[in-house]
């Protein structure tokens, strides 16, 4: 039997390391938790019935790892990290969690993920791995 569930972000550690996102939101209030020079600034364009509105939008780029992640995978800044990282859980993890894919098959897939060239990854249109909540 399985062990109660198995902390499978800490085997993984994908989207920390800038391989699903180029970037993530983040609130203007969590700024400070980041080095500056990896903070960006830019607007969206919010789809309506008559006029394009416009979101200011804060992110932290990940094209590189977190600055905030450890070799083990764990966060230095773990009980205070962003909401985007709070909320987030890839397709895996949470079907891992509804109890719909095992931690053997969801560690295998991982194991496949992280076989792509990074170059490749950030161009993967895999909804499942790339959704993160909107801040």
């Amino acid at each position: 039997m399985e062990q109660e569930k198995k902390d499978l972000c800490l085997e993984c550690g994908l989207c920390c390391r800038g391989n699903l996102f180029n970037a993530i939101p983040i609130h203007k209030s969590e700024e400070k938790l980041f080095n500056k020079n990896r903070i960006q600034t830019h607007w969206n364009l919010i789809p309506s019935v008559s006029i394009n509105q416009t979101k200011h939008i804060t992110s932290y780029k990940t094209v590189y790892p977190c600055e905030h992640l450890l070799e083990d995978n764990k966060c230095d800044i773990y009980h205070k990290r962003p909401h985007t990282c709070r909320e987030y859980k890839c397709w895996y993890l949470s079907a891992y969690h509804k109890g719909k894919i095992s931690y053997n098959t969801a560690i295998n897939k991982i194991e496949e993920v992280k076989k792509i060239p990074h170059s490749q990854l950030n161009r993967l249109q895999k909804k499942e791995l790339m959704t993160y909540p909107q801040v």
